[in-house]
C-alpha cells in the first residue's frame, strides 16, 4: 500500500501532512467523491468547487489520519466537507434543494466522441432534462445517483463515505431510479 503522508513533529502522532506527491495522490484518490458530495448540496458550482479546495485545504492543513487507511481518509475528508457544507448554510449561501441541481448531468464528461451539430443540441437538452429531474430528488437520493454515476464509485465505497449500510446505498439508488424514470417519461417532449 502506498504511503500518503510523512510524520510531523508538532502534530498528534496519529495524524500527518501530506508531502507535494502524497497531496496530490490524495486529491487523485478521493477528488471525485468530494467533488460529487459537495455539488449534490450546491446550486452554484463555483462555490462548490470553492467549497472542494477548502475541504483539501483543511485536511492539507490538519493532518491526515495516517492509520485509518484509504477508507478512513475518505471518511475524514467528507466529515471535513459535511462541516464546511453546514458552515456554508449558516452562512446564508447555500440554497434550497429543491430549487437547485448538479453543475453536470452525471457521466457528462464521459463521452468519447465528438458529436456532430444536432447531437450536441439533442445532447445538451437531454442533459438538461436529466438535471431538472436530479434537481426534484431528494438530497440523500441525489447525492448517490451523483457519487455512483459522476465519481464511478462502487456501492461499498458510496456507503462507507456516507457511513451507510451497503443495503441504504442499493435502496436510494433503486428509488432515485425510479423516481428519475418516472419525472423523466412525464416531462418527455
Amino acid at each position: 500500500m502506498r504511503t500518503l503522508v510523512e510524520p510531523v513533529r508538532e502534530r498528534e502522532p496519529s495524524l500527518a501532512a501530506p508531502t507535494g506527491q502524497a497531496a496530490d495522490a490524495l486529491v487523485a484518490d478521493h477528488g471525485d467523491a468530494v467533488r460529487a458530495f459537495v455539488r449534490a448540496r450546491v446550486a452554484d458550482p463555483g462555490a462548490a468547487d470553492d467549497l472542494v479546495q477548502a475541504t483539501f485545504a483543511a485536511a492539507l492543513d490538519r493532518g491526515v489520519p495516517a492509520d485509518d487507511g484509504p477508507a478512513g481518509v475518505g471518511r475524514w475528508l467528507f466529515a471535513i466537507a459535511r462541516n464546511l457544507l453546514l458552515k456554508h448554510a449558516r452562512d446564508g449561501r447555500a440554497h434550497d434543494g429543491a430549487a437547485r441541481g448538479p453543475a453536470r448531468a452525471p457521466g457528462a464528461e464521459r463521452a468519447t466522441a465528438a458529436p456532430g451539430p444536432l447531437e450536441a443540441v439533442a445532447g445538451a437538452e437531454e442533459q438538461a432534462r436529466v438535471r431538472e429531474a436530479l434537481a426534484t430528488l431528494d438530497v440523500d437520493l441525489r447525492e448517490v445517483v451523483l457519487l455512483r454515476y459522476e465519481a464511478d464509485l462502487d456501492y461499498r465505497s458510496i456507503a462507507e463515505r456516507l457511513e451507510v449500510p451497503v443495503s441504504t446505498i442499493q435502496g436510494r439508488l433503486a428509488r432515485a431510479r425510479v423516481a428519475l424514470a418516472d419525472l423523466l417519461i412525464r416531462r418527455s417532449p
